[in-house]
């Protein structure tokens, strides 16, 4: 111990110190995990948001190409109906 500079006696650190200075620690790490958990919990509720809106964005955009696809399947075929009915008549 020859190596270290001379101290006073209440610059050293006793065991208690060291506990005490842990526990702080401790306590602040408890702090920053509980804010964590927090803020994964809006993350995961911002989440469940965002992925409804698509859901439903989703379903409305398929469900308007639907019928624009079934009415024009539906004119495309009256109008070959009424083209083969006409071409049968001249026929």
């Amino acid at each position: 111990m020859s190596y270290l500079p001379p101290v006073e006696g209440p610059e050293i650190a006793t065991s208690d110190d060291v506990a005490m200075l842990r526990r702080d620690v401790d306590r602040q790490f408890d702090a920053v995990d509980h804010r964590f958990e927090l803020l994964d919990a809006r993350l995961e509720a911002m989440e469940h948001r965002i992925v409804g809106t698509i859901r439903g964005e989703m379903a409305t955009l398929v469900t308007t190409q639907t019928r624009v696809i079934v009415v024009g399947l539906v004119g495309a075929l009256t109008a070959n109906t009424g083209l083969v009915l006409a071409a049968s008549r001249l026929g």
